[in-house]
């Protein structure tokens, strides 16, 4: 059995106004994803909040207004807690992690996170876009 020890992280999905969500391609598909949503390692000493928002600058470019936490879910070497965030702000560029940006309607997201060949990630992935779903259709009634 393995001890391996995962890295508490954080990530963000951002909706636009079209209900539309951002996902990035990981330079090299990096980890086995090839469509993901932006997440990365907490800085010491920072919020989960701080770091999300952080993260989804970082990879993407954009950042948003945090409006709701998705939860918390595992891939290969993380534990990551996921922010649902709105209005969606370009302010610079994805860095050198990210290959490409992709603002995917929800019900098209599945398709391309099905892509990826980490089981792990995909399913990650997966359980998160359910999320985002049910969160955004609770929010409608």
């Amino acid at each position: 059995m393995s001890s391996k020890k995962l890295w508490p992280a954080a990530g963000g999905a951002l909706i636009n106004k079209h209900n539309e969500i951002l996902l990035r391609e990981p330079t090299n598909h990096f980890g086995g994803a090839v469509w993901t949503f932006p997440k990365g390692q907490i800085d010491k000493g920072e919020s989960v909040k701080k770091a999300a928002l952080r993260e989804v600058l970082d990879e993407t470019g954009y950042t948003g207004k945090i409006i709701q936490t998705l939860g918390t879910f595992q891939g290969t070497s993380s534990i990551t807690t996921y922010f649902l965030m709105i209005n969606p702000k370009r302010i610079g560029s994805p860095d050198i992690e990210t290959n490409t940006i992709k603002w995917i309607s929800i019900e098209e997201a599945e398709d391309y996170i099905k892509k990826s060949t980490n089981v792990i990630v995909r399913n990650r992935d997966l359980a998160i876009l359910e999320k985002i779903k049910i969160t955004l259709n609770t929010k409608k009634k």
